[in-house]
């Protein structure tokens, strides 16, 4: 399931930004452009410094014992939270946006 909802999330991300672009290009507003650039952020964020770990995670006979789970979590944890942040971000730039 982990692999089609990724593949989702990106395919969504990369439509949501090239929709964005579109915008700032049509209108000039600067939270479309602003919104854009946050929203392609998540996918390097989640290729590069998720994904990762998340592959560690999943493994199916990966042998980790608990601790190295707890240890992983912790590391995937904070950096889950930054593409919350980015993605949160970027609806609140587009929502700005639709309004202004």
């Amino acid at each position: 399931m982990y692999a089609k909802a990724s593949a989702l999330q990106i395919a969504l991300a990369v439509t949501g930004t090239i929709a964005g672009v579109a915008s700032w290009y049509q209108t000039g507003g600067m939270y479309w452009i602003v919104g854009a650039i946050l929203l392609i952020s998540v996918v390097p964020i989640t290729l590069l410094f998720i994904k990762p770990i998340n592959d560690q995670l999943l493994k199916p006979d990966h042998g980790i014992e608990s601790e190295q789970i707890v240890a992983l979590l912790k590391q995937w944890n904070p950096r889950h939270w930054v593409r919350s942040i980015a993605s949160f971000a970027s609806f609140l730039c587009y929502l700005i946006a639709m309004s202004g």
